[in-house]
């Protein structure tokens, strides 16, 4: 994926979805209201699960270097 430069905001990539999950995300920002595109929902889904894996890597992370000095 060739990530695509903006002037004002930073690199930026392109991802595809499939039409039913788009639709989805277009009636559950429409319905709550609570973002104002359907590209701010879909940005903090994506942010906060990556914050959750994070925590988990650096949780396996931190239990191997454990049992490696435990060895």
């Amino acid at each position: 994926m060739k990530a695509k430069e903006n002037k004002n905001r930073g690199p930026f990539s392109s991802i595809s979805f499939p039409t039913p999950l788009i639709r989805e995300v277009e009636r559950v920002v429409k319905e709550l209201g609570y973002w104002s595109t359907k590209s701010a929902f879909i940005h903090e889904a994506v942010v906060e699960r990556l914050g959750m894996y994070k925590k988990e890597l650096e949780a396996r992370r931190a239990r191997k270097l454990k049992l490696k000095e435990s060895s």
